[in-house]
């Protein structure tokens, strides 16, 4: 019964769309986009000057990066008032965001907006779960491979979905093991060997409502040809309980610019509407660029009966090449046509065009970086706004689709996330974070509303921005540490602005810790190495610096912890330490008994300190002149 409703819906859906020709439109889009229709054109492209200045190309590759500069922001309500309610909703919409950056997000959908942009007349991601891998994934789905049902309309559920997958044997037998022998049988698979068993087959994979107990329920089953592989209720939906979500919903992502609302599919598209004006804007500049060519050179043009036929196809403009007339008089004989100057029309008629096609793209020069004819930048600002208002609706679009995104990936965490799920980042205080996300947890809020924050998608304009807070922060109206952050031109914000205060209060304080090495790469690797129970490869020559560093980390909270949790390798640090002030005492006891030029001869008091500190002596007190040698 359900292998039989999805072939009626199938048969309906294809028998819908083949009527509006969407196939044929979207390779003729395909064709616009690569300007593959310019090659079409050619009579003789030995003799027609080739002219192909696509500004649809161009408009996509300046709209894509615009529009997905970053990944839409979620922005989670909590379910009540409490503060455990309010740190949940959070930490979760930082969760949301998180995972799906750490899913390649914002590539994928890139590459959906990118589909809308080229033709394809919608965008579509796919949300699932994984069970090889064990995780929710976000998939990036080719439009040509959706069949959309017709009855559906544009923020409702679809009525019928079926996507076309490439499946091996290997990946059927996995799927659905209770009919691995009937799978082997049904692609004549005798011995199951790895050639056999990794052939690829096109599966469907085929969403349905069905009437169940008089409701409605949504399926979904996998088949090839007129066998199903098996069909289930919506596995992302808790039928016995309560969800996140409020209804229902098709696991998929749809992305829509120019739909008339009556469904998933867009009316029409940019290419589309540019396609006349891009091709007739091709003419123009061909009929200039060959006017060019014949406006210069010219066409070599022979009286009758002067050159043969034959010779008179050899002909070129090349000064090393020699033509012999048979006729006395050659101006008699030979002449040269040129065309004559275009007339302006043609000239302004391309530019019309040309900004035609950028008005339809809402893609101006100003948006796409280039040099303009505007005479002041306050213009080229003026322009690039109207551009970017242009572009407010398709940026709403996106929103609308993240939001259905974020909604079905959180329904998918309160589905599978039975063990936890960790999703790390850096907080903007530069601080590690981990949060843990669980079913039991989001359980406990059931009642939050997922949504976005608007416009969170486009790019940052950081050169407006640090303009604007240099101009706070002259005006004093920004604090020194948030213009720090906001300017990001500190690794460390908080310790410039630490530094910074301490500079005004106490210099001298700040001068010594200018001094003071907190950090040395050499003696840390080493001290790494002996905590992993690893000999160091032992140094021909330790400064200072080195031994200064072990010292100051033997009186750090780190050598406590260690003693505690692993005594051993404490131990093994102690030694370790021991044995390099060791060595270094007698390094400086050496230097002290060599003859030094008086403004060389000091001990460094941080190392005289070091080496007195742990039973060393040093000849000659810290910033002392070394005795010198007795001569014998």
């Amino acid at each position: 019964m359900f292998l039989n409703a999805c072939k009626r819906r199938r048969v309906e859906a294809d028998g819908h769309w083949q009527k509006y020709g969407l196939q044929k439109i979207r390779e003729q889009n395909v064709k616009d986009y690569l300007a593959k229709y310019v090659e079409e054109q050619l009579v003789d492209e030995r003799y027609q000057e080739i002219y192909a200045d696509n500004r649809q190309f161009t408009s996509v590759r300046t709209l894509v990066p615009f529009l997905v500069g970053r990944v839409t922001a979620a922005e989670v309500t909590p379910a009540n008032g409490t503060d455990l309610g309010i740190q949940f909703a959070h930490d979760f919409e930082e969760a949301l965001q998180k995972y799906v950056e750490k899913q390649h997000g914002r590539a994928k959908v890139r590459l959906s907006i990118q589909d809308l942009l080229k033709g394809e007349r919608v965008g579509i991601l796919k949300i699932r779960y994984d069970a090889v891998l064990g995780k929710i994934v976000i998939e990036h789905v080719n439009p040509r491979t959706i069949r959309m049902g017709k009855r559906g309309r544009q923020f409702e559920e679809p009525d019928y979905l079926g996507h076309t997958l490439e499946r091996s044997v290997y990946d059927l037998v996995a799927q659905f093991p209770d009919k691995e022998e009937k799978i082997k049988e049904l692609f004549g698979i005798t011995k199951g060997t790895p050639s056999q068993m990794e052939r690829i087959y096109e599966i469907e994979e085929e969403w349905l409502w069905v009437d169940v107990d008089k409701k409605k329920r949504l399926c979904v089953g996998w088949s090839w040809q007129n066998f199903l592989f098996g069909k289930i209720e919506n596995p992302n939906w808790n039928d016995k309980g309560e969800n996140i979500i409020e209804s229902q919903m098709m696991p998929f992502v749809f992305f829509n610019f120019l739909s008339d609302g009556s469904g998933h599919i867009d009316e029409t598209s940019f290419m589309e509407q540019a396609h006349y004006s891009q091709m007739n804007y091709n003419k123009r500049g061909q009929t200039i660029a060959e006017n060019a060519k014949y406006g210069g050179t010219g066409v070599p043009i022979f009286a009758k009966g002067s050159i043969g036929q034959k010779d008179v196809a050899k002909i070129r403009f090349s000064p090393i090449q020699r033509v012999l007339l048979d006729s006395v008089d050659v101006n008699k004989s030979f002449t040269v046509w040129q065309s004559t100057p275009l007339p302006n029309y043609i000239i302004e008629d391309k530019k019309d065009l040309r900004e035609s096609i950028d008005n339809i793209w809402g893609s101006n020069a100003a948006l796409r970086g280039q040099e303009t004819e505007n005479k002041t930048l306050g213009q080229d600002v003026i322009n690039r706004d109207q551009a970017e208002g242009r572009l407010s609706d398709p940026v709403d679009c996106i929103d609308d689709s993240m939001t259905r995104c974020y909604q079905l990936l959180a329904q998918a965490f309160y589905m599978y996330c039975t063990e936890k799920e960790y999703v790390k980042y850096l907080g903007n205080d530069g601080k590690f974070v981990a949060l843990a996300i669980h079913k039991a947890e989001i359980a406990k809020n059931v009642g939050i509303e997922i949504g976005v924050k608007a416009g969170t998608s486009l790019p940052i304009d950081r050169a407006q921005k640090r303009a604007t807070v240099m101009e706070l922060l002259k005006a004093n109206k920004i604090g020194t540490l948030t213009a720090y952050k906001e300017l990001n031109i500190f690794d460390d914000p908080e310790a410039a602005y630490k530094e910074l205060l301490l500079e005004q209060v106490d210099p001298a304080t700040s001068l010594q810790e200018v001094d003071k090495n907190k950090f040395n790469r050499e003696a840390n690797e080493d001290l790494q190495l002996v905590i992993g129970n690893k000999v160091p490869d032992e140094r021909e020559d330790i400064g200072e610096k080195y031994g200064q560093y072990l010292q100051e980390w033997l009186e750090t909270d780190k050598y406590m912890i260690l003693q505690q949790k692993n005594p051993d390798a404490a131990a093994r640090v102690s030694a370790f330490v021991d044995h390099i002030i060791e060595k270094l005492s007698r390094k400086m006891n050496k230097l002290a008994m060599q003859p030094a030029p008086a403004a060389e001869g000091n001990v460094p008091p941080e190392v005289a300190a070091i080496v007195a500190a742990n039973g060393g002596e040093v000849q000659g007190a810290p910033g002392q002149p070394a005795p010198q040698p007795i001569n014998q």
